[in-house]
């Protein structure tokens, strides 16, 4: 391989005045402004770039475009380390350091490169039947296997690369800026509908500067510019390069990755993300994503040197590469010939061209024929050699006697060039459920049926010749247009005049030469990047597997990078031939996005570090420095206030103590608050709520239940009546999103006839709840105008406290005298330190979520996310008075009346008690009656809360247990490590036992 002087028609695409320096496995080399790694290391004489997966056989770069299997590289250093980058789409930059792939110690010479002498051994489906004996032995091979699996190496280091999600909408989504997308962008926007176009490389185009030719007068190139400039210059048309759509989803929605290059940047790249995710919504979505050049299959098909015919004419064209000191060429088309003739003005030795086809008759052929050029037809390549690595030689025999010996022809030679025929890749239309079927006469898969709102146009369409692609293109986008307008009828334009000579579809009849014996069979790869080969096809098909999934399981067949792009015109022309079944009938598997790969970054977006699990702090969090804090949803709370030197139980007992004997302050804000405010406000409550609100005075709250549509508990919360139109609903921190989300679904899925809108206020008001006996005094003591002394368990204020607008709700966390104060987030530090100043002499005392749990436990009062799991009603729970049985209509009544529901052996919500009073069951622990019964024991039961009580002096415990209501004060075992232990099934409101410990009388100290 060289690179050519600087010409006018060679390496258009390179500006020389700007050398680049890049590494490749550490070795120095230099390329151009303009080139792609892959066209850097051509122009470098690097012939083999990776190593693959299986037998670690040497790789070469045989395309262009997003269907090269082999040269997938690793790129970058340290943090900016990138595993698995297609090197044809890998712009040189300066610095690039780029390594290869699955080879070890080095490139040249691979360890694991032994394995392609132990081919016979390892056949299709062979770990499925090795590795099994001796049992022992699992672990010897486990790490060897291991170091051999994948491609690429994990980064250790941290990414530090940004990333981007955009959310977009366009009427019409142009996927593939070839000149069948652009002319489809053209069609699309005529009317004024927004299009956007993305083009998957960092030019529009497509393989259009791979021919000469004329479209409507214009030169190819010429009609491109002009057509993209036009596009540029609309004001409704919005052009996405270096952007693949990876995935195509139901209701328009398309995932598309843009690529950018911080590194080029400049002052500005720390603002430069390395990749942004569009999420685009479109109304019509047009493929035009191209066709790929399909490859010859024969056996030792894989050696470097062996290339597509077409990509080495777009590498001479726009990096001035010649690909080979020796060149032979074997085609079923006239693209061979065109390559050829390119080649041939390069000055480059080619030394044969063998035609597949029996007749050849397209003017190219008879032009190069007329040339005295070595044309051999009716012929096919058989075999090659190699010197070291590289392609040194290949052989052909006439088609007709494929084996018979003395008809083969070997010819020396350094590159082979290769072309069968063109495929479309509509792959994407299979992400939407789309039917491709397989055409037999052009051995390819085309698209069939499509659902609406999905064209496919051009190549992708099975239109290969370039003027019949662009009239395609021009009525997809004009069938867009009209599905998004609703139109019936269109007309689309088509080009005035092409001159351009293209192939005949059904010249390229025959692109995949017969393969006869078991031997070629096993050297002819299919898809080079997992090695899979004509063999490994015969032998899945032979032991039952012989349907494309089950194929592609068994031999690994297209589950490397590249998704084998280039494969499954291939497979699907051989498979039949095996599997003994109708070629037209032949299948391809499932296509699934993402298309290409897709960096976790990229996936991730911003939501990663702090941001990928976002932590809520209250307005007090910053005074909590001494605090034990832990997760609490979202939130980041407190769990306890330990003084120097304390245990965290010990901590916990005390400030439980301190909350039933003095005053105890809890960071109340994490609570959800929603505001629900309308002229309709109270019917709608009415209506989600299954507690009754109707005769609700304002200024007065209630405890409320929710319940989802089957008649289980959903949320609780205490519902405040501010106006006459305005309510507070106040639940847990958990659930706050949820709940929302539940009354605008209702909203507006059933009730759309009222009212009533909501508030989400959870950050507007910060709440302090006070807890404990001497709560009024401490309370007595905050000037305002809220009048507190005359509240009880129902109350509900506004007003001001320290001349700033609270608000003051009584609550029942604690089965204690409890009020809640609410302020505006800004002022709760100051409150706070004011109350914990102003209560030193009462015994004021911090507590925290731990501390709660243990009050709210002895008070029997039920936890949402312990005591439920969603399929508990709240007769289960013992809060059956809590359910109307006045209102009509309800959310859950309907379910709740269900039979199932009533019986009397549900679950109840119990206490129970331990005997050994110190002994804590954990949750989930499971409820026996008999310790003696043989495994499996019949269950009762199970623990939802427990902890130890410092009131009781004991521990306590909640569960739900079958027919709990009937079986108080009857023993029960508690099975923990294996043994029952015995306990007392009780009511759950553990403050009204009669027998509570004096004080002082602690049996735990």
């Amino acid at each position: 391989m060289s690179r050519l002087p600087e010409s006018q028609r060679f390496g258009r695409l390179l500006d020389r005045s700007k050398p680049l320096d890049f590494t490749f496995d550490g070795k120095r080399l230099k390329g151009f402004a303009g080139d792609t790694l892959a066209s850097a290391l051509l122009a470098n004489d690097v012939s083999t770039v990776a190593r693959s997966f299986k037998y670690h056989r040497p790789r070469g770069i045989t395309g262009i475009g997003l269907e090269e299997p082999n040269a997938f590289v690793e790129i970058g250093q340290g943090a900016h380390r990138l595993s698995s980058q297609n090197a044809v789409a890998v712009p040189l930059r300066q610095g690039l350091a780029a390594r290869s792939q699955n080879a070890w110690p080095s490139l040249r010479f691979d360890f694991a490169g032994v394995l392609d002498r132990a081919r016979p051994l390892l056949p299709a489906g062979f770990q499925y039947k090795t590795f099994k004996w001796p049992l022992r032995a699992w672990n010897l091979y486990e790490s060897r296997i291991r170091r051999l699996g994948g491609l690429g190496r994990v980064p250790d280091a941290v990414d530090t690369d940004r990333y981007e999600h955009v959310h977009a909408f366009a009427d019409v989504l142009v996927i593939g800026g070839g000149i069948a997308g652009i002319a489809a962008a053209e069609a699309a926007s005529a009317e004024g509908l927004k299009v956007i176009l993305a083009e998957t490389s960092s030019r529009l185009g497509g393989i259009v500067d791979a021919y000469d030719g004329r479209l409507d007068g214009w030169s190819v190139l010429d009609w491109t510019k002009k057509k993209v400039g036009a596009l540029a210059a609309s004001g409704n048309v919005h052009i996405l390069t270096r952007t693949e759509a990876v995935g195509l989803y139901d209701h328009g929605l398309a995932m598309l990755v843009e690529t950018l290059d911080p590194a080029t940047a400049g002052p500005e790249a720390g603002n430069v993300p390395r990749q942004r995710v569009w999420k685009l919504r479109a109304k019509s979505i047009v493929l035009a994503t191209g066709a790929h050049e399909k490859p010859l299959i024969f056996p030792e098909n894989d050696r470097p040197g062996i290339m597509l015919a077409t990509s080495a004419r777009l590498y001479l064209r726009r990096y001035a590469i010649v690909p080979g000191k020796r060149i032979v060429i074997a085609t079923t088309g006239d693209e061979g010939y065109r390559t050829a003739a390119d080649l041939d003005a390069a000055g480059a030795n080619i030394t044969r061209i063998v035609d597949l086809r029996l007749l050849p008759d397209s003017p190219l052929f008879h032009i190069t024929k007329s040339q005295g050029r070595s044309i051999s037809v009716g012929s096919a390549p058989v075999s090659t050699r190699a010197r070291g690595r590289r392609l040194s030689a290949v052989t052909f025999a006439n088609r007709l006697t494929v084996d018979g010996p003395a008809l083969r022809n070997e010819v020396n030679c350094d590159t082979l060039l290769i072309s069968g025929g063109w495929a479309p890749m509509p792959n994407l239309a299979g992400h939407l459920g789309a039917r491709l079927v397989f055409n037999t006469e052009r051995g390819c898969f085309m698209p069939d049926e499509l659902p609406a709102g999905l064209f496919v146009a051009g190549g992708a369409n099975g239109h290969f010749d370039l003027g019949a692609a662009v009239d395609d293109g021009y009525r997809a986008g004009a069938a867009a247009d009209a599905h998004v307008r609703g139109l019936d009828d269109f007309s689309p334009r088509r080009l005035e005049s092409v001159d351009i000579t293209q192939d005949d579809p059904s010249e390229a009849v025959g692109a995949l030469p017969d393969i006869s014996t078991p031997k070629e069979r096993l050297r002819s790869f299919i898809d080079q990047q997992t090695d899979v080969t004509v063999g490994d096809m015969e032998i899945a098909a032979r032991e039952g597997y012989g349907s494309p999934e089950l194929v592609k399981r068994y031999t690994g067949m297209t589950l490397g990078v590249d998704q084998g792009k280039s494969v499954f015109a291939a497979a699907a022309a051989i498979l039949p031939k095996l599997a003994r079944t109708n070629p037209a009938d032949a299948e391809h598997t499932t296509f699934r996005p993402p298309f290409s790969p897709v960096s976790f970054g990229a996936i991730a977006g911003a939501r990663r570090g702090p941001l990928f699990r976002p932590t809520r702090a209250t307005p007090l969090t910053p005074l909590f420095k001494d605090a034990i804090m832990e997760p609490a949803g979202q939130w980041t709370l407190p769990a306890a206030f330990p003084q120097p030197g304390e245990a965290r139980e010990a901590a916990v007992r005390r400030e439980v103590r301190a909350v039933r004997s003095g005053i105890g302050l809890f960071d109340a804000s994490a609570g959800a608050k929603i505001e629900v405010f309308g002229r309709d406000a109270l019917d709608f409550l009415e209506h989600l709520s299954a507690t009754d609100l109707g005769d609700m005075a304002a200024g007065t709250s209630r405890y409320a239940l929710f319940l989802n549509d089957a008649g289980f508990v959903m949320e609780d919360g205490v519902v405040a009546r501010i106006s006459e139109d305005r309510f507070l609903v106040a639940t847990g921190i958990t659930q706050a999103a949820p709940l929302l989300a539940w009354f605008e679904r209702w909203k507006q899925q059933v009730f759309d006839d009222l009212d009533v809108r909501f508030m989400y206020e959870t950050e507007r008001w910060a709440q302090i709840l006070l807890a404990g006996p001497r709560v009024p005094e401490l309370l007595s003591r905050i000037p305002g105008d809220i009048d507190i002394s005359q509240f009880t368990v129902d109350s509900f204020a506004e007003g001001e406290i320290f001349g700033t607008p609270a608000r003051a709700l009584a609550s029942r966390y604690t089965a204690g005298s409890e009020v809640e104060l609410s302020v505006a987030s800004g002022y709760a530090p100051a409150l706070w330190t004011y109350l914990l100043n102003a209560g030193q002499d009462l015994g004021v005392t911090r507590f925290g979520g731990e501390a709660m749990h243990r009050l709210r436990l002895e008070a029997g009062a039920f936890d949402l996310d312990r005591e439920t799991d969603g399929t508990v009603t709240p007769f289960d729970l013992g809060l059956g008075s809590l359910v109307s049985s006045r209102k009509d209509f309800y959310v859950g009544r309907t379910g709740l009346e269900r039979p199932a529901l009533t019986l009397g052996n549900r679950r109840h919500l119990v206490g129970i008690l331990m005997d050994d009073r110190a002994l804590v069951p954990p949750p989930g622990t499971h409820l026996i009656l008999d310790p003696e019964e043989p495994p499996p024991r019949r269950v009762v039961g199970h623990i939802t809360s427990s902890g130890y009580s410092p009131t009781l002096r004991r521990s306590i415990a909640l569960a739900l247990v079958s027919a709990g209501e009937q079986h108080l004060g009857q023993s029960v075992y508690v099975l923990m490590s294996g043994d029952g232990h015995i306990a007392h099934i009780a009511a759950p409101d553990f403050l009204s036992l009669t027998e509570i410990p004096a004080a002082g009388d602690d049996a735990d100290e």
